[in-house]
């Protein structure tokens, strides 16, 4: 019951499977029969852990043979599941709760290698001065993160998968979206507005920078490019902050 997508990709996995298995969950599909998965990361287990499903069965090997299956079709964009909202109740109870709002978040991608904002420390150190938490999700268990996000009213982040945690978000927080010079992506903006967040996006200006890698270029990851958020510009969009 686990598209491809969740494996590796945590807003995958979050967003899809999730509610993926809380759906099979719910139908009476794994009563005796826990879900099979690939050996789990950290952030996965503990993503299982928080919404009470129970321990998966895990397989090492290239491939596995079975006598029945039963998969759950995504029932439309992801961001939009039916069972979003059972996810963000379980894990928030399996958190035991938040402890308040009024946290300023930004969320950084210096530890990444794809879609490199290269003037971001300069960003990171102008937020941190106007009392922004700067957050590393690489260096973060999934309980970090949620409970960050669970005790937020304002995000500061670049388009990138640490953005599913909106989904833990209290009502009415304030999402800024950063996004690089050309894109289109709208699942961030779908999640927050689906989820009654108030969200506003900030397109860079600029061009994207290749990025040295010894790949082809015909082999070269869409995500392998660099480019500049503009910490001048940014603070002002963000100054505008109704």
């Amino acid at each position: 019951i686990a598209g491809w997508g969740g494996l590796r990709n945590y807003a995958g996995f979050l967003l899809d499977t999730l509610p993926a298995f809380l759906a099979a969950d719910q139908a009476g599909v794994l009563a005796g029969h826990p879900p099979v998965l690939p050996p789990l990361t950290p952030w996965q287990a503990e993503l299982l852990t928080l919404t009470g499903i129970a321990a998966p069965q895990t397989l090492d090997a290239p491939w596995t043979e079975l006598d029945e299956a039963v998969l759950t079709p995504a029932l439309g964009p992801v961001v939009a599941h039916p069972m979003l909202a059972e996810v963000r109740g379980r894990v928030l109870t399996g958190l035991g709760g938040a402890n308040g709002a009024g946290r300023k978040l930004y969320i950084s991608r210096s530890d990444l290698y794809d879609a490199v904002m290269v003037d971001e420390a300069g960003v990171e150190i102008e937020l941190a001065a106007l009392g922004y938490t700067i957050v590393r999700p690489e260096t973060s268990s999934a309980r970090e993160l949620i409970q960050l996000f669970a005790e937020a009213d304002l995000i500061v982040a670049a388009t990138g998968t640490a953005l599913a945690n909106l989904l833990f978000c209290p009502p009415g927080a304030e999402v800024v979206e950063m996004r690089p010079p050309g894109s289109t992506s709208v699942w961030v903006q779908n999640l927050a507005t689906g989820l009654g967040l108030k969200w506003r996006g900030f397109d860079a200006e600029g061009v994207r920078e290749m990025l040295e890698t010894p790949l082809d270029a015909a082999l070269r990851p869409a995500s392998a490019f660099a480019w500049r958020a503009d910490v001048v510009a940014l603070l002002a969009f963000l100054a505008q902050r109704a």
